[in-house]
């Protein structure tokens, strides 16, 4: 009996959890300033990364816009980039891309909401995104969040996740990362029948 009464406080405590939103710890103009908190899931190697991701390109992205996205809201940034390489997906080189994150800042009439990765990333740089199907919003997502997301500077790669596949790209060349991704590439190729 003792454990039916805890099972059946556990939902209305987890409820609480999930929908309450804690006191806010700034304000700006005035307003409460309320963090979104993500918990994205990541993949613990490159290969899982590959197999799991809908799509897997480079891209430069040339703009970003913050919107608050559902009923909740939920603060997203949409970036705007061109496509320059396909290693996985069909899209085409050359095409526009838009894909999301929760991230940016947005000022609603009574609070200030922030995404949980804090600033989008930047615009003007290049990365190789790990993507997923976003189906709620209709567009592409980035794959466990700042995981998914590698960016290409000065012939290096820069992991914009934590974890182990960040731990194991950071400060890689970006041939070594560019040839690793062509040799999953070619696990997911057709045998030719000859």
């Amino acid at each position: 009996m003792r454990y039916r009464s805890l099972l059946l406080a556990l939902p209305l405590f987890t409820g609480a959890m999930l929908y309450g939103q804690p006191a806010p710890r700034a304000t700006i103009h005035g307003k409460p300033v309320y963090e979104q908190e993500v918990y994205p899931v990541v993949e613990n190697s490159l290969s899982r990364m590959w197999h799991s991701a809908d799509a897997v390109v480079e891209v430069k992205i040339e703009s970003t816009e913050v919107k608050a996205v559902g009923r909740t809201p939920l603060v997203r940034a949409f970036h705007t980039s061109r496509v320059l390489r396909v290693l996985k997906g069909d899209m085409k080189k050359d095409c526009s891309l838009i894909f999301s994150e929760a991230a940016g800042q947005l000022e609603l009439a009574d609070r200030v909401l922030r995404g949980g990765n804090g600033d989008p990333l930047p615009a003007g740089e290049r990365y190789i995104l790990f993507l997923s199907r976003s189906e709620p919003a209709g567009t592409w997502a980035l794959q466990g969040q700042r995981a998914g997301a590698f960016r290409l500077r000065e012939g290096r790669v820069q992991p914009q996740g934590f974890g182990a596949v960040a731990d194991e790209q950071r400060n890689l060349r970006e041939r070594q990362f560019s040839d690793e991704l062509e040799r999953l590439a070619g696990h997911n190729r057709p045998k030719s029948l000859g």
